[in-house]
């Protein structure tokens, strides 16, 4: 639902230790277009190894102020293999998320997402 609090929950088992874990997810339309994504790689906020922690779990929350139609949710888990930060796993289309509620006849707003509070026609 539009506006509704959702949270994303990934988890990963790891057979192996990797330095600078990362998990990363991106919301894509019904024609791939990336609408939004996360990556802590990026902010450099990865976990250190995951020495002793084969099992690891990442959330992450967000409001949906996406207009109705279906979403996908892509997922990776990225880490160090000699040196280099690599994809250790990815799943594309791994969830579809369809938003439902009022169409842009109740509110004027079009497009995916409803960047406009209830007051920005008037």
């Amino acid at each position: 639902e539009k506006n509704g609090s959702y949270t994303i929950m990934i988890s990963a088992s790891f057979q192996e230790i990797y330095e600078n874990i990362s998990f990363a997810m991106t919301i894509k339309n019904e024609k791939g277009i990336i609408i939004t994504g996360i990556s802590p790689r990026i902010a450099k906020k990865t976990i250190e190894n995951n020495k002793g922690r084969m099992n690891i779990v990442s959330c992450y929350v967000f409001k949906c102020l996406l207009l109705p139609s279906t979403y996908f949710i892509d997922v990776s888990v990225m880490g160090d293999v000699d040196g280099s930060n690599e994809v250790l796993c990815y799943i594309r289309d791994g969830f579809a998320l369809k938003v439902i509620g009022p169409g842009m006849e109740s509110n004027g707003v079009f497009g995916l997402v409803d960047l406009f509070d209830e007051s920005a026609i008037s």
